[in-house]
């Protein structure tokens, strides 16, 4: 995987309308707050995200009810 630069094809996160949150932002292994994803590449933001602030303590995680909900919603 080659490294991004930040820039105008950069992913952020967005203000998006309340909900479930999408991700878990945790400290030292200590949840911290939810996150709200971007609608596209979430994947991609939750990798750069970790891999720059990981050196902190932060990382983020999927939050897997949501992500156990999509699944079960997806089936036929």
């Amino acid at each position: 995987m080659t490294k991004q630069p930040i820039g105008s094809n950069s992913i952020s996160s967005s203000n998006r309308s309340g909900g479930a949150c999408d991700a878990v932002l945790q400290h030292q292994d200590r949840s911290t707050g939810p996150v709200r994803l971007p609608t596209v590449r979430s994947n991609d933001f939750i990798d750069q995200f970790n891999r720059l602030y990981g050196k902190v303590g932060l990382k983020m995680t999927i939050n897997q009810v949501i992500k156990v909900d999509a699944e079960v919603d997806a089936s036929p």
